[in-house]
């Protein structure tokens, strides 16, 4: 497997030297060009702009010889989770935010994106109840869990985590879930995903990083939002997330007394 692409233009000698179309080209060009709008001023934890990120899982999703399409629903495969519609709201896919995805990179693209939301990241507890059925799942599903699987990789392959300020969410599924999801990548068919799996997980779970290095922030966890100084958010989206913050520990008494 070659070096994965962090920019979009690694990406796009990556698709040519595979002798992909200039309509296949054209597809994953679509793609980042939506990313980059939707995941503008966005910073995973360790300081890195998330759209290298999702650039980096569709180089993987790539070298695994996935269709564009594929390849250009990993540019976006997590966008109703992070992405910044301009709506205010987050972690869902409404009908409009649907709408403005099959508009700009068309129907089936949206609809492996819609699919990874529903297989892999709706619940907390989707992505592992989808890997105890791996054998039942039909053949583009088992490219999403894949799909699902270059995030991983993406994430620790150059031990990102360990510059996050709290980086157990990630450090601590790869420890207590490594063997399974290198063992999932050879079930899929992909043993070579396994082996650098498994690579980048031994030595995430090996190394150490100088103290001056790690998050300022020591809590940390997930990417967020940094609005440069001349931007501001509209007010009437200010309002709405400082209200869900406000109600959120509310709502989690009241779930937590009707279980």
């Amino acid at each position: 497997m070659e070096i994965i692409a962090q920019t979009n233009v690694q990406l796009y000698n990556q698709l040519q030297r595979q002798h992909r179309s200039t309509e296949e080209l054209a597809q994953v060009r679509r793609a980042y060009d939506l990313a980059r709008n939707l995941y503008s001023s966005h910073f995973q934890a360790d300081g890195v702009p998330f759209v290298a990120h999702v650039i980096g899982v569709a180089s993987i999703v790539a070298q695994l010889g996935f269709s564009s399409d594929l390849v250009a629903a990993a540019c976006l495969h997590n966008v109703y989770t992070a992405g910044d519609f301009g709506d205010g709201r987050q972690r869902c896919r409404t009908a409009g935010r649907r709408k403005l995805l099959e508009n700009a990179v068309g129907q089936e693209v949206e609809a492996h994106v819609h699919r990874f939301w529903a297989l892999l990241r709706e619940t907390p507890t989707a992505r592992l109840a989808t890997f105890e059925h791996i054998d039942t799942l039909t053949p583009q599903d088992r490219q999403l869990v894949a799909m699902d699987l270059a995030d991983t990789l993406e994430l620790c392959h150059d031990l990102g985590p360990l510059y996050y300020g709290d980086n157990q969410w990630i450090v601590g599924y790869v420890k207590r879930e490594g063997a399974a999801l290198i063992g999932l990548a050879e079930r899929l068919g992909h043993p070579e995903l396994a082996t650098m799996l498994s690579s980048s997980i031994s030595r995430l779970l090996s190394a150490t990083i100088p103290p001056g290095l790690m998050r300022a922030n020591s809590s940390q966890k997930y990417a967020r939002q940094e609005i440069p100084r001349s931007c501001m958010r509209r007010p009437a989206i200010a309002m709405s997330r400082a209200m869900r913050r406000l109600l959120r520990p509310v709502r989690k008494r009241a779930s937590a007394i009707q279980h």
